[in-house]
């Protein structure tokens, strides 16, 4: 499996692609269906929503257009999907609004296990940053969000948002293997040994 990096527009969040060959699994669709799939040569068996603000799935209804992949995130994020105060698209030009149909959405909570590749994607929950928010496991990969960046934490001044929340979602991740690799949502990859040892927003 090889994991592919787009970046998206308005504020960079990044958008992954998990390929197996030409199958793939799509975290936090930032970036167009057509863009991440090469005009939908690559199959998507599923697309997985960190959380539900309005940077990470901007392009969401293009892959609702294009492929019959389900949507799995949070039951938290649903109401956040189609209000644009609540994705905090309202800061910005653009409202966002989004219509997943309803037996296309897949709630996960955590332990959640998802088997769409061959690797098995396991949900950490990790409110915090958003009370939506989920970190996805994948062998040594960790894909969390806006929860933990490179030397950075996720903002807590939005709506959904608790410092509490993040505080104890970040001492559940120093329990974790330190050689995770950490695929954040915005910026370059990390590990998570590293953030433990040198990010300053980390509990000590």
């Amino acid at each position: 499996m090889q994991v592919e990096i787009y970046r998206g527009p308005v504020t960079h969040a990044n958008c992954y692609l998990l390929r197996d060959e030409d199958r793939g699994v799509v975290i936090d669709p930032a970036v167009s269906f057509d863009d991440v799939t090469n005009d939908g040569k690559i199959e998507i068996l599923a697309i997985l929503l960190t959380h539900a603000h309005f940077d990470h799935i901007l392009e969401l209804p293009s892959y609702i257009e294009r492929c019959a992949a389900p949507v799995y995130l949070h039951k938290n994020g649903f109401a956040k999907l189609n209000n644009p105060y609540l994705n905090c698209s309202v800061m910005f030009p653009d409202e966002i609004r989004v219509s997943v149909p309803q037996e296309r959405l897949r709630f996960v909570a955590e332990g959640s296990e998802i088997t769409a590749l061959p690797e098995p994607i396991t949900v950490i929950e990790a409110p915090g940053h958003c009370n939506c928010s989920v970190i996805y496991r994948v062998s040594d990969l960790l894909f969390t969000g806006d929860t933990l960046f490179k030397g950075v934490v996720g903002r807590t001044d939005l709506p959904g948002s608790s410092l509490k929340g993040l505080v104890a979602t970040l001492t559940k991740l120093k329990g974790l293997d330190p050689d995770l690799t950490v695929f954040p949502g915005h910026g370059m990859p990390t590990t998570l040994g590293r953030e433990i040892r040198e990010n300053p927003y980390m509990p000590r």
